[in-house]
């Protein structure tokens, strides 16, 4: 699993490179993304999707609300929930964001056939899911 660990590093190292004439880093743009592509999503939401600490989603939601990628809205239905929405800036972002991703899979991937790159992904998506089951305490060894 070091590997998946290196790659998930690289990526980061990538998309920030790319990324770091918007003001963005690495690990943000997964947040506008996840943001852009649900509006109104909860900050707890956000870190069940994302698999991080809900500490980590308010600390990362101030920084892009204060750089003006999102705002913080406090639900109508229930002032404990905080939702989360993407400004024009972060959706005129998102292009250049799934182009950063696309290009990394596209490095990534380069010499494998079309055949291994779907088994690659029906792999990926597989271990995937069983990290998030572990990760949630839903599957531990015995």
């Amino acid at each position: 699993m070091k590997h998946i660990d290196r790659i998930s590093r690289a990526a980061e190292l990538y998309r920030t490179g790319r990324l770091e004439p918007y003001g963005v880093n690495g690990r943000q743009n997964i947040y506008i993304q996840a943001i852009c592509r649900h509006p109104g999503i909860s900050q707890d939401e956000l870190a069940r999707k994302l698999l991080v600490n809900k500490s980590n989603v308010a600390r990362k939601a101030a920084l892009l609300e204060a750089n003006g990628f999102i705002t913080r809205q406090t639900s109508g239905a229930d002032k404990r929930r905080l939702e989360l929405y993407p400004t024009q800036k972060a959706r005129d972002l998102l292009p250049a964001i799934d182009e950063a991703v696309g290009q990394w899979n596209d490095i990534v991937c380069e010499g494998l056939g079309d055949t291994e790159r779907e088994q690659l992904l029906a792999l990926l998506k597989r271990l995937s899911l069983k990290a998030a089951q572990a990760a949630e305490g839903g599957d531990r060894p015995a």
